[in-house]
């Protein structure tokens, strides 16, 4: 539900001003969370087809044809601006010294407590390579748990 609410939001937001430099940091967070999730170009006309169809559920006779060719338009640029700048992020991880592109799997090898709530981890490939892999003060990391009913969870490093 939490993501829904999200993408509504975004969409809305997008809608109503149709720029998106005014929108650039909730864009820059969404970009990175997809690319985290490993979303392809070819998810967004998926996306797009279900989100006029929620649309003309929820605005019901309000979505006239040029209405709805309005939302297709403003959906249609944004999926782009995404698929371009993901693809910028899946390039990114793939040059760094010891990156790679999509799920990887590693393997906590120490943990420490920096905090009641708060632990360092440090993480080992489960297999292949294991270089020293680069990283970018602020960058997104996502984290996949392999556990019944667990959420890819987005950090910053």
């Amino acid at each position: 539900n939490r993501q829904r609410m999200a993408l509504t939001n975004a969409v809305l937001d997008y809608v109503r001003n149709n720029e998106l430099d005014k929108l650039a940091d909730a864009a820059v967070s969404i970009t990175h969370r997809h690319a985290g999730l490993g979303v392809q170009a070819e998810h967004y006309p998926i996306v797009h087809k279900n989100l006029l169809a929620s649309i003309a559920h929820v605005m019901g006779d309000a979505v006239t044809p040029e209405v709805g060719e309005g939302f297709s338009e403003a959906l249609l640029a944004l999926a782009k601006f995404f698929v371009e700048e993901e693809q910028k992020l899946y390039s990114m991880a793939a040059a760094r010294s010891g990156g790679w592109v999509g799920v990887r799997d590693f393997k906590v090898s120490a943990k420490s407590a920096l905090t009641q709530d708060c632990a360092e981890l440090t993480f080992v490939p489960a297999e292949g390579p294991t270089a020293d892999i680069d990283f970018t003060p602020g960058q997104f990391l996502t984290v996949h748990v392999k556990k019944a009913g667990a959420t890819p969870r987005h950090y910053t490093v």
